[in-house]
């Protein structure tokens, strides 16, 4: 059974979600159940002449909004506006330790690790180019809770740079095993633009319980 989707936006052309952590993005295999699409999927069943199509992916360890298409006709007009950089996707994550400046840029480009093939890495194999702003929103004594901006789309990207940087997200399954329960990173905020009428929506995610609340209460939305 798919559980109902959290929406966070809807129109007639798409919707936001907020995917919790744990749950995957899609299905990869024909009949595979329990995925956010499928939970989509299921909402939109009433509605007729729409469908859930995939824009971007969240990882399974991310919790956030996710930004679905209701139709196949605007999938590429999303796509295009994506890559335009006209939207923009925020995160918010605790990482370990406390960086040299309370904002920085993390340009390393990133392509895949040739010893495992789940993981990504710097200057990896077909490395890409990848940008990454981070703010640093507050600190404890042992790890900072910081604001990404995505200005490209590599897979892993933000986990990849953190890692690199050497304050990798707490709870990174992969790139900082045994950190605690669940990785801390979540999408916080959407840009849209919608498509035909070109207007501009700015989605905000409340953080989820899992974060720290010491760190939580400090956090503003901009």
């Amino acid at each position: 059974p798919n559980a109902q989707p959290t929406i966070l936006f809807e129109n007639r052309d798409v919707l936001v979600i907020d995917k919790p952590a744990g749950q995957k993005s899609h299905p990869n295999q024909p009949g595979e159940t329990g995925t956010a699409l499928n939970a989509v999927a299921g909402y939109l069943a009433s509605q007729p002449q729409t469908g859930a199509f995939m824009v971007h992916r969240l990882d399974q360890a991310t919790s956030g909004a996710m930004l679905v298409a209701k139709n196949p006709v605007v999938v590429p007009i999303l796509d295009r506006y994506l890559s335009a950089g006209l939207m923009h996707r925020a995160y918010v994550a605790v990482v370990t330790g406390h960086f040299p400046t309370p904002r920085g840029e993390l340009t390393w480009p990133i392509g895949r690790d040739p010893q495992d093939r789940r993981k990504r890495q710097v200057n990896g194999v077909n490395a890409q180019p990848a940008h990454t702003t981070y703010q640093v929103v507050a600190t404890t004594a042992t790890t900072s809770l910081v604001y990404l901006t995505l200005h490209t789309g590599r897979t892993h990207q933000l986990r990849v740079h953190l890692a690199y940087s050497g304050h990798p997200i707490v709870g990174d399954p992969l790139y900082a095993p045994g950190g605690g329960p669940r990785m801390l990173l979540h999408g916080v905020k959407q840009d849209l633009v919608l498509p035909f009428s070109k207007q501009k929506e700015t989605i905000w995610v409340p953080l989820p319980t899992a974060f720290p609340p010491d760190l939580v209460k400090l956090w503003q939305p901009k």
